[in-house]
């Protein structure tokens, strides 16, 4: 009978552990995206630069085109473990390090999104140009940086 006992007890206890999805963020987590908002054509809206930590400090720095005198503003505030978890989540489902570094490049008044993403000792940037989408990853990128944008800056989420 101890034995039973002993066996369905193991048995439960390695169920429940292997059961838990991985919940630790990696020290290493980091997230840098790079964008402008506006047009820079006529110099009007802003330079952005947004990341987040694996403490879930999220940091965003707005530059006015308009006026090159300026500071930047900075902004701060903090994630959750669970959005962090989020964003490692649909990194790694839609297979970020996967993307080129680089895509396909014309001159164009459309300037380039760039993602970095640091985790688990490895990094990946990737330079995007929003206005050429002929590539097949496009999509996946286009729907990492939404989920990125949105999570980090919902104020931008519609303009990016």
């Amino acid at each position: 009978m101890k034995c039973i006992t002993i066996a369905a007890f193991i048995l439960v206890a390695h169920t429940a552990a292997n059961a838990q999805p991985i919940t630790k963020i990696p020290k290493d987590f980091r997230i840098a995206a790079h964008y402008v908002v506006g047009d820079i054509i006529m110099m009007q809206g802003e330079v952005l630069d947004v990341s987040v930590s694996a403490d879930g400090s999220v940091v965003r720095k707005s530059v006015r085109l308009e006026d090159k005198k300026e500071k930047a503003k900075i902004t701060r505030k903090r994630l959750s473990q669970a959005e962090i978890r989020q964003l490692i989540d649909v990194i790694d489902k839609l297979r970020f390090y996967d993307l080129p570094a680089k895509y396909r490049f014309i001159a164009t008044d459309c300037p380039p999104l760039v993602l970095t993403v640091t985790s688990d000792g490895r990094s990946h940037r990737v330079l995007f140009p929003p206005c050429m989408r002929e590539e097949k990853s496009a999509e996946r990128f286009e729907r990492i940086w939404h989920r990125v944008i949105c999570t980090l800056t919902p104020k931008d989420c519609k303009r990016s």
